[in-house]
């Protein structure tokens, strides 16, 4: 846990030089461009994949903790490898035959046409980065993955400041190239000791394709919310570039990078901690029902204070991490830290389907969230602009929250108790006092009026969590 802490903190770092670098030899405008190409490659690199990294590491995993399962992690491993191969050729091709329509999409003319076309390289490099961290994470090679992640941030800062320094706008599609390729070098680097030793494996080719297919069955249901998030994510993009411009596009797409990249850095963490526990217990109610609880309770209290910090000092934060020319989507990125509060207790009731398996729930509760936020984004967006995006993201969170919240009670028969609503509840007001001061009477002594929430905030969450298991402050110091 340590390791994956101190990494992020170095990720995040890098990411804020890089998200700085960008936004200075580039603009608004130059993001919104980058951020039309980049998303339909994720897009299509997610659809081709359609999540065989993510199922691989749990039969990587599951096999490697077996001693006497030697031979069925090779067969994964060689599989998932085979598998990769076929699937990064068709999304290759895939693109470089919808190069010219993807650029009609994305800038409605062709003269991107040709950066799609080479991009199509992009694709392969991806896909088997993402397998070869699959391994990783299947072998549980936290430090190799560790250094990966820091070896990573570095580089492509450093391809980045090059690259935009010299060609500006012109380097885009030279440093998303380039990018994938130092990450798939990399990649080998980390793994090659661990796919050296069954280099001379060789499977029946029904029993490999017996295995990929398994493996490709169960990624693409577990990849599902992913494609319906960025094909969401690229339609509002493409939205916003047709009603508005591409220094808009560039806008929003700087405004969710911060929410999504810093507090996504929370969820993984949640995820990492919670779901293992959350699996281990399935088929118990009454320990399902308090970890649940517990978790959603910790999970508010420690975004309580950490949203108002948020909210209270967005100036400078958009300032030190874009510049002052972006100030534009302070409006948007005050509402949207509205809306991580409700994404964040989603998250945890949502996290019990993930649990269970139930795929049928997941996919529905991915399709209530992104219709949502399509609705609502270009509702908002037609009469509030930029600024309704973050509203907009409030309301498909919300309705997010309120169906998982449903399907828990009358499915699982888990809901949130008394005393973790009355938390909510209190974070939330405290939250919504300071989004309304900020935005209706912005002033430069708002910095102290946000001390003083956050004082409210921060002292009431530690008291609630010195009372929880696993909080108590009085024990900390003892064992110190």
């Amino acid at each position: 846990m340590f390791i994956f802490g101190g990494t992020e903190i170095i990720r995040i770092f890098f990411a804020i030089i890089r998200s700085k670098i960008i936004a200075v030899l580039l603009g608004p405008t130059g993001i919104g461009i980058a951020s039309l190409i980049q998303t339909p490659i994720n897009l299509i690199t997610t659809f081709t994949a359609s999540g065989t990294d993510r199922s691989a590491i749990r039969n990587i995993s599951s096999a490697s903790n077996n001693k006497e399962s030697k031979n069925t992690t090779l067969e994964v491993i060689n599989s998932l490898q085979f598998l990769t191969i076929l699937l990064s050729i068709f999304g290759g091709i895939l693109m470089f035959c919808f190069s010219k329509q993807l650029s009609y999409w994305s800038f409605d003319n062709y003269q991107y046409n040709t950066w799609f076309k080479i991009l199509s390289l992009v694709i392969p490099c991806i896909l088997i980065t993402n397998s070869n961290l699959a391994i990783l994470r299947g072998f549980q090679k936290t430090k190799h993955l560790a250094k990966f992640t820091i070896s990573n941030s570095v580089i492509s800062v450093v391809i980045a400041a090059i690259i935009y320094f010299m060609y500006g706008l012109d380097g885009i599609p030279i440093v998303i190239f380039l990018v994938a390729l130092v990450q798939l070098i990399l990649s080998f680097y980390f793994t090659q000791n661990l796919t050296q030793f069954h280099k001379g494996v060789q499977l029946l080719k029904d029993y490999r394709i017996t295995i990929a297919r398994d493996i490709l069955t169960i990624g693409f249901f577990l990849s599902l919310g992913t494609i319906l998030a960025l094909a969401t994510s690229y339609l509002l993009r493409i939205y916003i570039r047709e009603n508005g411009n591409l220094a808009q596009v560039g806008l929003y797409s700087a405004g969710f990078t911060i929410i999504h990249t810093y507090f996504g850095a929370f969820f993984i963490a949640l995820s990492n901690d919670y779901y293992p526990r959350l699996a281990s217990l399935l088929g118990n109610r009454k320990e399902v029902f308090v970890l649940v609880n517990n978790q959603t309770s910790v999970t508010t209290l420690i975004l309580g204070p950490a949203l108002i910090l948020f909210i209270g000092f967005i100036n400078p934060i958009v300032i030190i991490l874009y510049g002052k020319e972006f100030l534009g989507i302070r409006e948007m990125l005050i509402t949207g830290g509205i809306g991580i509060i409700f994404k964040a207790c989603s998250y945890t009731l949502g996290m019990i389907f993930t649990a269970q398996g139930n795929t049928k729930i997941i996919l529905r509760t991915e399709i209530v969230t992104n219709i949502s936020l399509i609705i609502f984004s270009i509702l908002l967006y037609q009469h509030f602009s930029i600024s309704g995006l973050g509203v907009a993201f409030i309301f498909s969170n919300f309705s997010a929250l309120i169906y998982n919240y449903i399907v828990c009670k009358k499915v699982y028969d888990i809901r949130l108790n008394r005393e973790v609503t009355y938390e909510l509840v209190y974070q939330l007001i405290l939250v919504l006092i300071i989004s309304l001061v900020m935005l209706i009477y912005p002033s430069k002594l708002n910095w102290l009026f946000s001390l003083i929430t956050f004082g409210f905030s921060a002292i009431y969450s530690l008291k609630r969590l010195n009372n929880k298991s696993g909080f108590n402050i009085g024990m900390i110091r003892k064992k110190k």
